[in-house]
């Protein structure tokens, strides 16, 4: 991901003082143009005003003293009137005034030519003075045809020549017929009139930028008071919101004599943060309950485990059992029991109590422990279900019930022996699959007198039989279609061969991995629970081993069918094969036998035998010379090397070892 540029941070303040400096500049130059041609036309009217002042002034002169033709005869009279202009001249600050008089071929012919300055006057005379007799026969400017022809009575005219650029302003001298007899021509620099027009600019700018500028600073003081202010203080406080939540940095709010958007935003804000804090507060105690509810979840989960571990499995001669649960939440009310009640017979109990959750899992916890204690003090099923029934009809307030079905193999007959309280009917694990026809019976704990049945049916070698709950035919997938029982008696064909069933553990994992396809893409909705049990009546396995080496084949194909081909199951297999080896060759056994189980990542081997007390656990091979380490001391050292723990008993003239491995590996490959 491409890094974020880092953007140039201006302030508001900042940004609006250089919004206003340009607003400023561009109005400026705007006033400027404006107040220039403004000035212009001022100055222009000024000088126009004082032209035609100094026009009458003349014209009043002239009538006063005389006429035209006095002028042109009386040389004394012309010299005063000559100064009386150069006074005007002098005292208006104009260039020049003159006077002439036009004639017929539009000729100029100069009277009296006056300029302020004694070297302009000098040359201007003796250019146009009366004295040289010029007459100039240059074209009239449009000023003095206007006033010729009657269009204006006065008018000006910008004009260059060789004293400069000059307004002429032109005005006429009329007899008492109000006919044109003379010009009058007044000339203003300029210069002069663009001083005062930049003077009158500057004078006016200054004012101007002195009131916008005053105007500017007082507006900025205001705008950093009542806005930028209370933007930084309450940008503060939302950053310092999170770390500071605790001591209510957003109150007291700013005392203020009115309401205005501001305040409305740091109200909108102290109400927000009001509300966040309390939110967050919620949402904090929540979080906390949440969380000891899923350490209490988990802490129950871990419990669940341990009474009703994730898979289970036992083995021994004649016989494979295997079962497998998996909750639809932390805990579930499922649950199975797999158990071997004497040496010849395997329990099995598979139940689905009411409900889900931890109610559910409660109440299953008490009615699996009950049914175990009852079926290991001697009670048959029949009975202990109707017991079982009977107390929880005691003392039931949620009015909870479970379905139960309990199954009893035996091992060397393979009598099977069922009793049903409203439970899935089992299936028949043979050739053809089918649906064993037993008694349905009544949930525990809905009547008092639920009068539970037991019936027997006899397997023959390689059959077996499935119990599950209606998690596993109940299960939907995306199309809202059940699992259903079909599907199930499909895969269980699938797993018979032409010798019997392969394995419990094989045939229940295929079960779950089939439902688990079926309904992939949606959350689990039920508990899962699914057991099995297969009878295995061949020569093989008889129910004691003869104390030969000959005999670990039949060892060997128990664990294999358990665990399969794989490194696990080779190194399990090499430490029993040692401890067997030892059994037969320095025991001086009679009777040898073995049973397998397997619980949750513990798989366990337990080898009996009736030969001479011997303690493998507490026995050292470490101080034994090495020619003595032959003599059962080397098959010893990879036994304990191999499996995870050892654990020796003697009970009843019999030695008793079992061996514990880990096959976490296989389990998560599996998960």
């Amino acid at each position: 991901m491409a890094k974020k540029r880092k953007k140039l941070r201006i302030s508001i303040l900042k940004r609006i003082a250089l919004l206003f400096t340009i607003s400023l500049i561009l109005s400026s130059l705007l006033t400027v143009g404006i107040q220039y041609i403004y000035s212009l036309n001022e100055v222009q009217k000024q000088g126009t005003a004082t032209a035609g002042i100094v026009g009458s002034t003349v014209k009043t002169a002239l009538d006063y003293e005389g006429s035209i033709d006095a002028l042109q005869e009386d040389e004394q009279y012309r010299v005063r009137i000559h100064d009386t202009l150069r006074h005007l001249c002098l005292g208006f600050g104009l260039r020049f005034i003159s006077l002439y008089t036009i004639d017929k071929e539009l000729n100029r012919h100069y009277i009296i030519i006056a300029a302020n300055n004694q070297d302009d006057d000098a040359r201007m005379n003796e250019d146009y003075g009366y004295e040289s007799g010029n007459i100039y026969s240059v074209p009239l400017h449009n000023a003095e045809k206007n006033v010729l022809n009657g269009t204006s009575k006065q008018d000006f005219e910008l004009i260059s020549n060789q004293y400069g650029d000059i307004y002429l302003h032109i005005s006429p001298i009329t007899d008492q017929d109000d006919d044109i007899v003379a010009l009058i021509g007044v000339g203003v620099d300029i210069d002069s009139i663009m001083k005062l027009a930049y003077e009158y600019l500057i004078h006016t700018f200054a004012q101007e930028m002195f009131v916008i500028g005053l105007t500017f600073l007082i507006a900025l003081m205001l705008i950093r008071k009542m806005v930028i202010r209370p933007i930084k203080t309450l940008s503060w406080k939302m950053k310092h919101f999170v770390k500071d939540r605790d001591a209510e940095i957003y109150s007291p709010g700013r005392k203020t004599f009115f309401e205005d958007e501001v305040t409305d935003i740091e109200a909108s804000f102290d109400e927000m943060a009001v509300d966040i804090s309390e939110y967050v507060n919620d949402i904090e105690k929540l979080t906390m309950e949440k969380v000891q509810v899923g350490t209490q979840l988990d802490i129950a989960r871990k419990i669940q485990c341990g009474i009703v571990p994730f898979e289970h499995g036992l083995s021994g001669n004649g016989y494979e059992v295997f079962g497998y649960e998996h909750p639809a939440r932390e805990v579930g009310g499922d649950f199975y029991d797999i158990f071997n009640l004497d040496k010849d017979n395997v329990c099995i109990v598979v139940g689905d109590s009411s409900g889900k959750g931890i109610s559910a899992a409660l109440f299953m916890v008490m009615v699996k422990t009950t049914i175990r204690e009852n079926l290991r003090m001697g009670s048959s099923l029949s009975e202990t279900l109707n017991f079982v029934n009977g107390e929880i009809c005691m003392a039931n307030p949620e009015n909870m019930f479970a379905t139960v079905l309990a199954a009893k193999l035996n091992t060397k007959t393979g009598i099977l022996t069922l009793a049903n309280a409203g439970h899935t009917p089992p299936i028949l694990l043979g050739r053809v699959p089918s649906y064993i026809d037993v008694d349905t019976g009544m949930a525990l704990g809905i009547f008092d007198d639920a009068d539970i049945k037991e019936e027997e049916i006899t397997l023959k070698d390689g059959e077996g039989v499935l119990i599950y709950t209606d998690g596993v035919t109940e299960t939907l997938n995306t199309e809202k279609v059940q699992y259903g029982e079909r599907k199930l008696v499909e895969i269980i064909k699938k797993n018979y061969q032409q010798d019997g069933f392969s394995g419990a553990h094989i045939l229940v994992h295929s079960i779950v991995d089939s439902v688990k396809r079926f309904s992939e893409g949606l959350e689990q909705f039920d508990d899962i629970t699914c057991t099995a049990a297969i009878y295995k009546n061949n020569e093989m396995n008889s129910n004691y081993l003869t104390p030969e080496m000959e005999s670990f084949k039949t060892v060997k194909q128990t664990i294999l069918t358990s665990l399969g081909e794989n490194e696990i199951s080779r190194k399990i297999l090499l430490a029993c094969e040692e401890i067997f080896s030892n059994i037969v060759n320095y025991s001086e056994a009679g009777n040898v036998s073995f049973s397998c189980e397997r619980i949750g990542n513990i798989y366990s081997v337990t080898f009996f035998d009736d030969g001479i007390p011997f303690d493998p656990v507490k026995t050292s091979v470490n101080k034994k010379e090495f020619e003595e380490l032959d003599k059962g001391g080397i098959g010893l050292m990879m036994a304990r090397k191999n499996s995870k723990e050892m654990i020796y008993n003697r009970i009843e003239d019999r030695n008793i070892l079992t061996l514990k491995f880990d096959v976490t590996p296989l389990t998560e490959d599996y998960e």
